[in-house]
């Protein structure tokens, strides 16, 4: 079932986690990449968890540090 469907629940986190400054928003889609990364790693699929990892580090805006807000700062506390 996850392997069918981690794409689009990887799309349906990081839009929202994109678009939203609602700190509800940003903090169930926090939770929700967090489980997803737990979830694959324990199934041992490699390659959708790092699909996962890939995205929220990019989430972090440690590339840019002028462009960093408190949802990104909150993308760095999240501990898979």
């Amino acid at each position: 079932m996850v392997e069918v469907s981690w794409a689009p629940m990887l799309a349906a986190f990081s839009v929202p986690l994109d678009r939203s400054e609602d700190e509800a928003i940003i903090s169930q889609c926090l939770v929700s990449f967090r489980y997803a990364i737990h979830l694959t790693a324990v199934m041992c699929m490699r390659t959708q968890r790092d699909a996962f990892l890939t995205s929220l580090a990019k989430f972090t805006s440690l590339h840019s540090a002028a462009d960093i807000k408190q949802k990104n700062i909150a993308c760095i506390k999240v501990r898979p």
